[in-house]
């Protein structure tokens, strides 16, 4: 009766949850062997529910990490996207100033060849400033695509 007893405690223990209950009666036969099954599975039970609370804690701890590391990322993403949004209107007021310079310089280049006609002395001046508004466009050309190399990785 008694290890009737201390086998529906050790039940009972275990229905609410708490798994520190043993048996601890001495015991022959059957009954020692059904002792030492219960107590072994109640071992391997608060084993397992460990194991189960410990992986919950790893799932938290990198449920957490992954949630900061996410919000970095979009952070740096937003971030990152707004710098883009500045340079790429940077560079398009870039592309319209120096449209503006290949305008003006081409006018001038027409004023320079039409001064030309008018005098041999005023010829090698202009040809010097020629050669001169030649090279500013080079470098406008260079310039202008860069800006389009630019323009086309900042798309």
């Amino acid at each position: 009766n008694a290890i009737v007893e201390e086998m529906v405690f050790v039940m009972n223990k275990l229905a609410q949850g708490d798994l520190r209950g043993r048996m601890e009666t001495e015991l022959q036969g059957s009954l020692a062997s059904m002792k030492g099954s219960t107590n072994v599975s109640l071992d391997n039970l608060s084993s397992i529910v460990l194991y189960i609370r410990q992986a919950v804690e790893t799932v938290n701890t990198a449920a957490t990490e992954s949630s900061r590391a996410s919000e970095d990322l979009s952070m740096r993403s937003q971030q990152a996207a707004a710098t883009l949004e500045e340079i790429n209107s940077t560079m398009k007021n870039v592309h319209a100033m120096q449209q503006e310079n290949t305008q003006e310089l081409s006018l001038v280049n027409q004023l320079t060849q039409a001064a030309m006609g008018e005098s041999q002395t005023a010829s090698d001046s202009l040809k010097a400033t020629t050669e001169a508004i030649e090279n500013i466009r080079s470098t406008s050309d260079q310039i202008s695509a860069i800006i389009g190399m630019i323009d086309g990785i900042a798309f």
